[in-house]
């Protein structure tokens, strides 16, 4: 078996098909959903919508052979299946990224290996439409994001000459242009296979690759938006690959540098890492040192909440939940057991709390969908973290109904209160990049993360 098949038979746990929360007095953790066969096996990160309700991808459904669904699930955790994918859809579904319109960009594949995969719209209320179809030069579409620029950027499993990979950018009416392709230098020094790609401040596309060889162990790569690629830094150089291998998430954190999580190495059972824009990685916390592995292993993905600490899943036994603070000190806050198993990465509502989902488990065995609570305030997010003077920028929240005041960095922006979730700002002139505020009749609401204002 070839590592990207470890691979997928790996991540197969988390999308293969909650839970008796183990929870301290500092934390209230609250099944919000069973699912059943029409939402079987739930995958990857939950979306917040405009309208407040959360969106969601399974691996199978119970219309279509090979084909997943896309569902949404109000607050109290109602479940309504908003679209079952057949194979004509693209198969099963990987990403869900939000629109300003309200609207979802999304890319699905790898039912089966003759079909390639699509890259897909649909709206709140179920109406989907194929933007562009994938092919054997372009590889099935894995990793995809919504650029500052309004464009869609994204990779493949297995595009490409040497079926290594692609990064991919598509335009608004579904154009693709491949802007670059893994593995056509001899012995693959890019390795290829790219699992994760995020834009960072510098307006630059950072991602993860782990190559199709038994020998690749993985690399960190920046990507310019024009195409021009730099490997970073290459996993496991040294014996027992203390530094981890196969890296598998990746995000920038709020003091610019980039972490994220291997799914190996260390002492095998995967490492969290922290890693400069310049290539210096440190290695942060080396899962399962201690006997039993109270701390977990295999990481899954973390994402730096509102208190600035990092939260995270882990999918080794059962599969955990834990908090890290910025220098490396690990808390398990749940542990997961047989009735909730393999939780997918976490996502913050704008009301503080931590949503996510575990593939396999639950009343019907079918999967779940869980709260976490930690006592964190509610905040505001923004649809579009990034814009440039006189454009309209979406703000996602709770309460917003009677705002009276937006600003961006202490300057006052023009707005329309669209709906008690969702706000409509103009970018003013003279805004300089920095916190979003929202002065609701509640009290004041900050953004998560900081509006950079492009030039």
């Amino acid at each position: 078996m070839t590592r990207l098949n470890s691979r997928k038979s790996l991540l197969a746990i988390f999308f293969f098909c909650t839970v008796a929360a183990i929870a301290s007095s500092a934390q209230t953790f609250t099944t919000l959903a069973n699912l059943t066969k029409d939402n079987q096996c739930p995958m990857g990160t939950l979306v917040e919508g405009v309208n407040g309700n959360f969106y969601g991808l399974t691996q199978n459904n119970a219309v279509y052979l090979n084909g997943g669904s896309i569902f949404v699930m109000t607050a109290a955790g109602s479940v309504t299946t908003l679209r079952s994918l057949s194979l004509y859809d693209g198969g099963i579904a990987s990403e869900l990224v939000l629109n300003p319109d309200g609207t979802f960009y999304g890319t699905a594949c790898c039912a089966l290996y003759e079909e390639w995969g699509t890259a897909f719209n649909i709206s709140a209320r179920g109406t989907f439409k194929v933007l562009s179809r994938f092919d054997k030069a372009t590889g099935q579409p894995d990793a995809a994001l919504r650029a500052a620029s309004g464009s869609y950027y994204g990779t493949t499993l297995n595009g490409g000459p040497n079926h290594a990979g692609i990064v991919f950018r598509m335009d608004r009416t579904g154009a693709l242009t491949t802007l670059y392709t893994f593995c056509t230098q001899s012995h693959c020094p890019d390795q290829g296979v790219p699992l994760t790609l995020i834009q960072a401040t510098d307006g630059n596309f950072y991602g993860t690759g782990v190559g199709n060889n038994p020998v690749d162990e993985g690399v960190i790569f920046r990507i310019t938006p024009g195409g021009s690629l730099t490997t970073l830094y290459t996993f496991c150089t040294q014996t027992g690959c203390p530094d981890g291998s196969w890296p598998t998430s990746l995000m920038q954190g709020s003091d610019g540098d980039f972490y994220g999580t291997t799914q190996f190495g260390g002492l095998y059972y995967g490492t969290i890492f922290k890693i400069t824009s310049s290539g210096i990685l440190t290695t942060l916390h080396v899962f399962c040192t201690e006997t039993n592995c109270p701390d977990g292993s295999s990481p899954v993905a973390m994402i730096q909440a509102t208190d600035g600490n990092f939260y995270g899943t882990t999918n080794g036994g059962f599969g955990s939940i834990f908090r890290m603070t910025p220098s490396g000190q690990l808390t398990t806050l749940h542990t997961f057991d047989m009735t909730g198993e393999f939780p997918g990465p976490l996502m913050q509502g704008t009301d503080g709390n931590f949503y996510g989902m575990t593939s396999y488990g639950g009343a019907n065995q079918d999967g779940t969908v869980y709260k976490l609570s930690m006592g964190l305030g509610p905040f505001v997010k923004l649809v579009q973290p990034a814009g440039r003077i006189g454009e309209t920028g979406g703000i996602i929240g709770q309460g917003l109904t009677g705002t009276t005041d937006v600003s961006i960095n202490g300057l006052h922006a023009s707005f329309t209160v669209v709906s008690d979730t969702y706000i409509r700002a103009i970018v003013p002139a003279g805004a300089t990049s920095g916190f979003v505020t929202v002065q609701t009749p509640s009290g004041i609401l900050k953004s998560n993360v900081p509006f950079y204002v492009i030039q």
